[in-house]
């Protein structure tokens, strides 16, 4: 699915693709179903760096970023209204983040609200990469 982002003419820092029993065990950890997308990037990546970009998935001990367990895990202990259906894929770094839901639909969230972007997960991906 993400064959194309390995033929860009960027420098990627992969974790390395995790099992089905991990991306099962993160997905009970955070009691939400994950999309097509985010899993097929899961099994592939685990997660991605891309010069400053860092997309987040399942890394090490996932007690820092660039786990998603983490950052989720951290958004729902300080924001008071962070909708437990959504997963945080990438920090901006100034307190505002982008989540996914279970269907890989793309979400601009801060500390007051969560708005759908017109972008998939994988066309998230693509297009912050093709900015560089």
């Amino acid at each position: 699915m993400y064959e194309n982002i390995k033929e860009l003419k960027v420098d990627l820092l992969i974790s390395g693709g995790v099992s089905e029993e991990k991306i099962i065990n993160f997905s009970k950890e955070l009691e939400i179903e994950f999309g097509a997308e985010y899993t097929s990037f899961l099994k592939e990546f685990g997660t991605l760096s891309v010069e400053y970009l860092e997309f987040l998935g399942i890394c090490g001990e996932n007690n820092s970023i660039p786990s998603s367990i983490y950052s989720t895990k951290k958004a729902r202990e300080e924001i008071k209204n962070f909708r437990k259906d959504l997963i945080v894929i990438y920090e901006v770094g100034d307190g505002t983040f982008y989540a996914i839901d279970k269907e890989d639909k793309v979400f601009f969230c801060d500390y007051n609200n969560s708005e759908l972007q017109e972008k998939s997960f994988k066309e998230f991906i693509f297009s912050k990469i093709e900015k560089l």
